[in-house]
């Protein structure tokens, strides 16, 4: 256990003999000025380093949230021309201005075109995200059998017209020989999709709906292959050594998470009591920016769905 008791600790954690570092400040929580620049960072660095901040986000959580705080920073794009039609006509627009007043006008248009897709993308990764967390729990409820029948299928489905021409060009040795490699490729693919789905999976069902927020998490944006080499070990080092603090009130009653005993004193995950704020989060700026309360229902109702890992 890393106790995160202390005003700020940093946190060194020891796997697969790197280090990894983890600043819990107490009472610091995440706004949704933390989202906007979590969306329009560029991931240029090393994978472990983004996991990491990632994750300290995730054991983070959000703070309280208002209106206008979705309003300060996201207001000027959930309205933003994010049709073609509508990005063309504003772009004509453009056109009958002054030369000067073009220039201006297209730099600010660049600008909210960019951060409009952005969040959208956000939407999009939100859903995304929520269709995968499924798809590893239905996955997960079938028995081996039919996982293989099922795979055996899809790359039928996929490959046919190709196998058909392959058989009809190759001698039945070198076919038979081509077959395997293609369908072990194939295996291999599907592997690691279903292995990047069980970690955001993994995920969810420690932390909640806060792990939707984070393309980081996302596994058709980065995939198995597209994480650090030890991000399974790490995962496994930190359920094996949860960061805790000391509990408040009397949460221990209603929290299902890690709760340790040491010297007296009653631990708890450091994330317990985040869900209901990271919820508020997630619901709120999918209704800001989609304005639909049929989607934010659909999320509400995948909320309901309790998953264990």
């Amino acid at each position: 256990m890393i106790s995160g008791n202390a005003r700020s600790v940093l946190c060194q954690v020891k796997y697969c003999h790197k280090y990894i570092t983890l600043k819990i400040v107490d009472n610091k929580v995440l706004t949704v000025n933390s989202l906007w620049k979590s969306i329009n960072r560029d991931a240029l660095r090393d994978h472990r380093l983004e996991e990491n901040d990632s994750y300290w986000e995730l054991i983070t959580g959000y703070g309280t949230l208002t209106v206008r705080e979705f309003k300060a920073h996201f207001g000027d794009f959930a309205g933003g021309p994010t049709s073609f039609q509508e990005q063309v006509n504003c772009d004509k627009r453009i056109d009958k201005c002054p030369i000067d007043g073009r220039i201006e006008s297209r730099d600010k248009l660049i600008y909210k075109m960019n951060s409009t897709h952005r969040a959208q993308n956000l939407i999009h990764n939100i859903l995304s995200m929520m269709v995968q967390i499924k798809q590893a729990i239905n996955w997960r409820e079938k028995e081996l059998e039919w996982k293989t029948a099922y795979t055996n299928q899809r790359f039928n489905d996929k490959c046919g017209a190709k196998i058909a021409d392959m058989k009809a060009l190759m001698s039945p040795t070198d076919y038979k020989e081509w077959l395997e490699v293609e369908h072990k490729r194939f295996k291999d693919l599907q592997g690691k999709a279903i292995t990047a789905r069980n970690w955001a999976m993994r995920l969810y069902a420690k932390f909640g709906l806060i792990v939707l927020l984070d393309p980081r998490w996302n596994p058709e944006v980065y995939g198995k292959s597209n994480h650090s080499d030890t991000f399974a070990k790490f995962l496994n080092y930190m359920d094996d050594h949860p960061i805790m603090r000391e509990v408040i009130g009397n949460e221990v009653a209603e929290y299902d998470g890690n709760i340790e005993e040491i010297d007296g004193k009653t631990f708890v995950d450091h994330h317990a009591g985040n869900e209901r704020e990271n919820n508020k989060m997630v619901l709120g700026i999918v209704r800001f920016i989609t304005k639909d309360e049929d989607v934010v229902g659909h999320i509400k109702e995948f909320i309901k769905k309790k998953v264990e890992w």
